[in-house]
């Protein structure tokens, strides 16, 4: 068996990358443009950050029925007229499913003092803790001094911001799952109860991550 005609055919078939400054064709491994001495490794940073982007303002467009869906009227923030009614909207729809959620815990309690006495005051710590998530991303900072206020904001960092938003509406959703499987498992109340209550505090410590994303964005 030939083996370097095997690599040869194997290195021939490998595309070339297109120099994005002078059109150049250049091998895949080349760390600067043979045509004009650009750097090929920032290139090829920009467009692997590009192309991730690209991907998810496409996800956006074929999912666009999960918005339509959980958020009727949320439009993202690609128009800068928009961001602060867009994130106005998304708090509202967390905190009014939070407030559900809530409910249902005053439900389970209630059942509770009969038939599970021993975790009333753990459902009440939850309770507390839920509430302290819903007043968080009610009052968190909208960041108008940043992105939402930017004229400079680019894209890519509104896709990715679009595309956490998503997480944070799936997390509100498992959470509420998790508490209305609690009210109909009463019976594994301590356990469930202690990984609900985990699941608060892992949440909560998400979507702050949020707030310090657009406070700490700094258009270039």
């Amino acid at each position: 068996m030939d083996m370097f005609g095997f690599w040869k055919k194997k290195e021939k078939d490998v595309p070339g990358v297109k120099c994005a400054k002078c059109g150049s064709e250049n091998p895949a491994e080349a760390k600067f443009c043979l045509g004009c001495g650009a750097n090929m490794e920032e290139q090829k940073s920009m467009k692997a950050k590009t192309d991730e982007a690209t991907g998810i303002t496409e996800d956006f467009k074929d999912k666009g029925g999960f918005w339509a869906k959980i958020i009727p009227g949320y439009h993202g923030y690609k128009k800068k007229e928009i961001r602060r009614e867009a994130d106005k909207l998304l708090r509202d729809h967390l905190v009014n499913r939070l407030a559900e959620a809530k409910k249902n815990i005053n439900s389970i309690m209630e059942e509770a003092v009969e038939s599970q006495p021993d975790i009333l005051s753990k459902l009440e710590d939850m309770l507390t803790e839920l509430d302290t998530f819903s007043k968080k991303i009610q009052h968190a900072d909208y960041g108008f001094a940043g992105m939402f206020g930017s004229d400079k904001v680019k894209e890519p960092e509104l896709d990715k911001l679009i595309e956490f938003d998503r997480s944070v509406v799936e997390v509100v959703e498992s959470l509420r799952d998790s508490i209305q499987k609690l009210g109909e498992n009463l019976e594994e109340g301590p356990a469930l109860v202690k990984e609900i209550r985990s699941n608060i505090k892992d949440a909560i410590a998400f979507y702050a991550k949020r707030d310090d994303y657009i406070k700490g964005w700094k258009a270039n």
